[in-house]
């Protein structure tokens, strides 16, 4: 076997007597020239005795890379770092800014509340040369930066704060800007001299391509670049592309290219789609040993105790029950219509399938906002209980403080307004900078004031409020790393105590369900990033969605009459075991991401090939409610032994 890189691939040839290793390691076969390929290093690695010299210096060097993926995981590391008077930095943040130095543009992926702020001000510490410094974060987090730079940094440096009115000119210094800058000021930074260095806090933010703002930082010049984040997959492992290319355009290839790497990007009738996250080991070990440093509170801090999840099930009152009943109802209909075009859909072709798929979109976009009007009105709903358990654990202890975090304005103004006694202090949207550093500093200080009422996404990044360790939720945001977020303004440097987290749920419920998926997506973010994450998760995952309807033609030609009717046997059989349709968790007929389509299917008198297929896909999932002789029609279908569908 011979081993070579065109320059954009490693190619194997004379390669038959090694195939099954090449397979083992994620090779794919070419047919038309023959050959064996990766475009994957780590994945060329193990083969460097089959490679020519030219491409075996090139893999020693990615080896070298991956065993600094061991070192971005220490936590502590012996570099002299420049520091004020009575300040040191800790262990592990001496080892990031190692790192960093190590790897030059780098990303710092902590988990929240480790000090990225103060890792990327050791940076600039150690390199007094930097003349010309812009730092780009929220400007909620504006206050924020400018205490941290005078409390760690040792170089004396003039602070510019910019604004979308004005961009302060001068020589040297550094320059504080918010996104809102980038985008209106775009063509005055492009004019501006090359940066020494630039520091984007918050680069999560920044994973859309098309976004204006991302736009505007790429187009500013930097010799070295820092992105700080907590969460650097938010729902998707393809978001972190951005902040990949931007720190390194040559190394991590093009957004396609990733995406169908590690996120199943895949070409359907809906055109292209991103899949199910894949590829997570070798996405973090790439990571690690190129340009990522990340450590999980359980590696550094010891002494630092875990969150702690908890579901609390709720009495509901008849406004509760009417609020759930109508949001379940409203939840029904959507799902029913969708049931409905979709089941449509898989036996349509054409100019037929383009209409059904425009209505099928038009119809999930109208109910996105019908929804969450329902959320509010049961979080609203909710207010008085989630008031009522508060006032039970502040008076159960008078210096004993709380935190309860919600998503909308009238939900917040509600929660504030029930425990007035307590002498409570929000934080929203609504809030000015100087009201924000206020009410943060007020309720840290002020031990009459216990209870804070945050949003979750104008409060849950950027602040410390770890004078309590008991946070509520009153309702969900709809991306989890924001939940997280909110999360860890509690569970920071400085707390002493567990966290306990609670969210006040009608159990059996979409509201408790709600919950679930949220949880999913985290354990997902959790796998990409971290290979041993701390278990402090309570609660189980939903199943995955069943396969898409273009991908159901490899399994048409498998479909036989007498398959298609078993299938229909099975999908009713489930059917009448699923009374509840999925409100319920009881181990019974469908879960509640196929009830609705698998309800449809079922009152069917027979199914089309194409509708066989996909009731076979759903099937699968279900092997130990069915017969065999309904499982060997699925799996025969489905075209896998009747051992790897059970």
């Amino acid at each position: 076997m011979k081993i070579t890189h065109n320059g954009q691939r490693f190619e194997a040839t004379q390669a038959y007597d090694f195939k099954e290793q090449l397979k083992a390691h994620a090779w794919r076969w070419n047919p038309e020239n023959k050959t064996w390929w990766t475009e994957s290093p780590v994945a060329a690695a193990p083969m460097a005795a089959f490679m020519d010299e030219a491409t075996r210096t090139l893999v020693s060097a990615v080896q070298e890379n991956i065993q600094a993926s061991h070192s971005s995981e220490i936590t502590e590391a012996t570099i002299d770092i420049p520091a004020p008077a009575g300040r040191q930095y800790r262990p592990f943040q001496s080892a990031g800014i190692a790192y960093a130095e190590r790897v030059g543009n780098a990303l710092i992926g902590d988990e929240m509340g480790l000090g990225k702020t103060i890792q990327a001000i050791g940076i600039l510490n150690l390199h007094p040369e930097y003349k010309r410094i812009a730092i780009v974060c929220p400007l909620s987090l504006k206050r924020n930066w400018e205490q941290e730079l005078r409390a760690w940094a040792t170089t004396e440096r003039e602070t510019y704060i910019c604004t979308t009115q004005e961009i302060p000119e001068a020589d040297e210094g550094i320059w504080l800007m918010h996104p809102a800058v980038l985008q209106r000021r775009r063509d005055d930074l492009e004019k501006m001299p090359t940066w020494d260095i630039i520091v984007v806090d918050e680069a999560h933010q920044y994973k859309s391509q098309k976004a204006q703002r991302t736009r505007a930082l790429r187009a500013m010049d930097a010799k070295r670049k820092i992105a700080l984040t907590g969460t650097p997959v938010l729902n998707h492992p393809a978001e972190i592309w951005t902040t990949l290319h931007w720190l390194a355009p040559t190394e991590w290839g093009s957004y396609w290219s990733f995406a169908k790497k590690y996120n199943g990007l895949f070409s359907g009738r809906y055109g292209v789609q991103l899949g199910a996250a894949q590829n997570l080991p070798e996405l973090q070990t790439r990571l690690r040993g190129s340009c990522m440093v990340r450590r999980l509170k359980s590696e550094v801090l010891k002494d630092l105790p875990p969150k702690i999840r908890q579901l609390l099930p709720i009495e509901p009152t008849a406004e509760i029950i009417a609020a759930v009943n109508m949001w379940e109802e409203t939840e029904d209909a959507i799902q029913i219509e969708i049931a409905r075009i979709r089941a449509l859909m898989a036996e349509s072709e054409g100019a037929d399938y383009k209409k059904l798929a425009a209505e099928l979109k038009t119809t999930q976009g109208s109910s996105l906002a019908e929804i969450s009007r329902m959320r509010k009105t049961l979080a609203l709903a909710k207010v008085p209980i989630i008031v009522e358990h508060a006032k039970s654990i502040l008076d159960e202890d008078e210096t004993k403080k709380i935190a309860i975090w919600a998503h909308h304005h009238e939900v917040i103004d509600a929660l504030r307004e029930g425990l007035a006694e307590y002498r409570p202090v929000s934080l929203d949207g609504r809030n000015t900078g100087d009201e924000r550093a206020e009410a943060v500093a007020t309720f840290e200080n002020n031990v009459n004031v216990r209870v804070f009422v945050g949003g979750i996404q104008a409060a849950g990044v950027g602040l410390t409020i770890t004078s309590t360790s008991h946070a509520i939720f009153a309702e969900l945001d709809w991306v989890p790393a924001n939940i997280s977020q909110a999360e860890d303004r509690h569970h920071r440097i400085g707390q002493t105590d567990s966290v306990l987290i609670q969210h006040l749920v009608v159990a059996g419920t979409l509201d408790a369900r709600m919950v679930q998926a949220v949880i999913a997506k985290q354990d997902m973010a959790d796998a990409a990033l971290d290979i041993d994450p701390e278990e402090i998760i309570l609660t189980g995952a939903p199943a995955p969605e069943q396969p898409k309807a273009s991908k159901l033609d490899r399994y048409l030609d498998n479909v036989t009459a007498e398959r298609a009717e078993l299938v229909l046997h099975g999908l009713r059989l489930l059917a009448s075991m699923d009374t509840d349709h999925a409100r319920f968790q009881n181990g019974a007929g469908f879960n509640g991401l196929d009830t609705y389509l698998g309800h449809e299917l079922a009152r069917r008198s027979s199914l089309s090939t194409r509708q066989a297929a996909l009731g076979a896909s759903m099937l699968r999932k279900y092997h130990g409610q069915l017969d065999d002789e309904i499982n060997e029609a699925v799996a025969g279908i489905l075209g896998i032994d009747t051992a790897v569908a059970a």
